[in-house]
């Protein structure tokens, strides 16, 4: 009786380990899509299903090897912490792997081979799971795009977590976590966000996801209703809310000193000095050095 009790705790805590294990992974994933950076990757999937999980697409990505960070060495089965950018068109790139967590966005990802100048890695995200009509939606639109298409995942503390999987042939949309802001973990008012879209030309929105737009909150004619500053890479713009509760874009800026900053010279600006009203004119705007004349529409 004895040794029986003793195998049915090592089976009790086997479970409970497993449950652990689970629920951790679960955790994790859901925190990564809550508080994760958005990164896109070129992809080409295709559409097995899986017996156990059922339909699913598997990606295969087009980048998976990386430059060696200075002084790191790598052998197979390693682990290497894979700094993330971003290229000219807006897609992840992997920049080089370090031998421990660098202070940028990265990505934990085993090594499969390579020398002392790049390693072949493997990322992790290799199955994106979908209803059996949704699958059949994305073999469709596989077959029509060339197998063109892109996978945005949301990356936290070195793990990836796939949110979605669209064509490329689609223009990929301007997203709030792509403006530039002092304080990214600030939620937006309410409906600003779309009325900047709305706001932009067409082939704005794409040049601002590539060059980084800065958008603050300023306080230029002192009224009760909040007030930000948007600039997109053609100009300084300035928005407030109106008496029915509509976001409106007021007028612009114009600065003497050769136009708009650098965005990471500005949002530096921005941190290190906040921004204000230039005296005497009230409508003025004041960043470090540099001041802004208002123009309006």
């Amino acid at each position: 009786m004895t040794r029986e009790r003793i195998l049915w705790g090592v089976f009790a805590l086997a479970c409970l380990a497993q449950l652990a294990f689970a629920s951790s992974s679960m955790w994790q994933a859901e925190s990564a899509l809550r508080r994760g950076t958005l990164y896109t990757f070129r992809t080409d999937p295709v559409d097995p299903v899986d017996p156990f999980r059922g339909r699913y697409v598997a990606l295969t990505f087009r980048t998976d090897q990386v430059p060696v960070a200075e002084g790191a060495t790598f052998e197979r089965g390693e682990t290497a912490w894979v700094e993330l950018g971003v290229d000219a068109e807006g897609y992840a790139r992997l920049v080089r792997a370090h031998a421990g967590p660098p202070d940028a966005d990265h990505l934990s990802l085993p090594v499969l081979g390579g020398d002392a100048s790049q390693v072949t890695v493997q990322l992790p995200f290799d199955r994106y799971y979908a209803e059996e009509e949704r699958a059949l939606e994305i073999d469709r639109q596989r077959w029509r795009a060339g197998g063109r298409f892109r996978v945005g995942v949301r990356v936290l503390d070195g793990r990836g977590v796939i949110e979605s999987l669209e064509l490329a042939e689609v223009p990929m949309p301007l997203l709030a976590s792509d403006l530039l802001r002092p304080d990214p973990e600030a939620p937006l008012p309410d409906g600003l966000f779309d009325s900047l879209r709305a706001s932009l030309r067409p082939g704005e929105e794409q040049a601002c996801r590539k060059a980084r737009c800065v958008l603050f909150e300023v306080d230029l004619d002192r009224r009760v209703s909040p007030e930000f500053v948007f600039q997109d890479p053609d100009g300084t713009l300035w928005y407030w809310l109106d008496t029915a509760g509509r976001w409106r874009r007021v007028g612009w800026l114009i600065s003497p000193d050769a136009g708009p900053m650098a965005p990471q010279e500005l949002l530096l600006a921005l941190r290190e000095s906040g921004a204000g009203s230039a005296d005497p004119l009230v409508r003025d705007l004041r960043v470090g050095e540099r001041t802004w004349a208002v123009r309006f529409r």
